[in-house]
């Protein structure tokens, strides 16, 4: 079964896919995907989505999760949260299975891990 992960930024957004269906996990992709600059903000936010489709469909993704920026931060940026929302679009129009939308927190809650060990995700 192949997981997909993704945390975004304002220009980019970091994804990683891994295959969990034998004994041990193993990663089989960890890539950065650039928003191109030169776009405007809805193309922006089509090429996002596009993307993340493909690389479902690439990678045959079962199960999907987002870290979205945390609630108390300072420095909220709109931009990060307007592609945070058309990614969970993506997975909900997708051929995913379940997907997670999740702080640092909630993650470390799900994987049993305190969020000390999950290093700076």
């Amino acid at each position: 079964m192949n997981l997909l992960g993704i945390r975004v930024q304002p220009q980019k957004a970091n994804f990683v896919v891994v295959d969990s269906s034998g004994e041990q996990s193993e990663i089989i992709n960890s890539e950065l995907l650039k928003i191109p600059a030169a776009l405007d903000f809805p193309e922006k936010l089509k090429y996002v989505r596009n993307s993340v489709l493909d690389i479902i469909s690439e990678y045959s993704i079962e199960i999907a999760g987002i870290r979205v920026a945390e609630g108390n931060s300072k420095n909220l940026n709109i931009t990060r949260l307007h592609i945070e929302g058309v990614i969970q679009e993506a997975f909900s129009s997708s051929s995913v299975g379940s997907y997670f939308v999740g702080r640092k927190s909630s993650i470390a809650s799900r994987l049993n891990v305190s969020v000390k060990d999950l290093g700076n995700l």
